[in-house]
């Protein structure tokens, strides 16, 4: 019985993986689509250069303004800029995620009522604004989520041995995964009006599949 849950929770992850080839098979069969993804990569694109310039002005600035003079100082400012680059590209991702999420909603969502129209569903109708203020309260949700989830993963690498370090990898994998497939899917939670609970309980049932796809 465990072989065979076993057996079926590798099928599963794989069945998500297909998922991704199957997706993006369907935009290139459907070229009208790719000038609604084309603006999300933008907007994403904008968003993780502003991210790396504001970095590289924060480093330049401390730089100019705290030039080290003896050894021991130097390797201080080295650790300095180490931890300020991780602390402003951990922070700023979040935030470049989420904001690029809430923009790009409404052009995912011309992809998403597309595909259920193809798969002979019917779309729901809802203003226009409506949808962006789903995206924003979700995006919130999954921000903070993501904020507990990454807080836990830090207290688990204080582990002592190497147990800690080996567990953190480990489910720092899974977690980016769920949260990567999580926002591939949240589109089309939004079209259909599902709440973040709903949505969160929609992938818990599908844990294999979910992962899979966010891999």
């Amino acid at each position: 019985m465990l072989i065979r849950r076993c057996l079926s929770s590798v099928d599963h992850v794989v069945l998500g993986v297909k998922m991704i080839g199957r997706g993006a098979l369907y935009l290139l069969e459907n070229g009208s689509l790719w000038k609604y993804l084309v603006v999300p990569i933008c907007i994403h694109v904008i968003l993780f250069a502003a991210l790396f310039f504001g970095a590289f002005m924060s480093i330049r600035g401390f730089l100019v303004g705290h030039m080290p003079e003896v050894w021991w100082q130097i390797i201080l400012a080295v650790l300095l800029i180490i931890a300020l680059v991780g602390a402003v590209l951990f922070i700023g991702m979040m935030l470049a995620v989420t904001f690029g999420s809430v923009l790009s909603a409404p052009f995912y969502e011309v992809i998403c009522e597309r595909i259920v129209r193809d798969r002979g569903g019917v779309v729901p109708s809802h203003p226009w604004w409506r949808g962006i203020v789903r995206s924003m309260h979700h995006a919130c949700r999954r921000l903070m989520w993501f904020v507990v989830v990454q807080a836990g993963l830090l207290l688990l690498y204080l582990v002592p041995f190497a147990f800690g370090p080996f567990a953190y990898v480990a489910f720092s994998f899974i977690s980016t995964a769920a949260f990567l497939a999580y926002e591939y899917l949240e589109p089309t939670f939004l079209l259909f009006g599902w709440s973040f609970s709903e949505g969160r309980k929609w992938c818990m049932k599908r844990k294999g599949v979910v992962l899979g796809f966010g891999t």
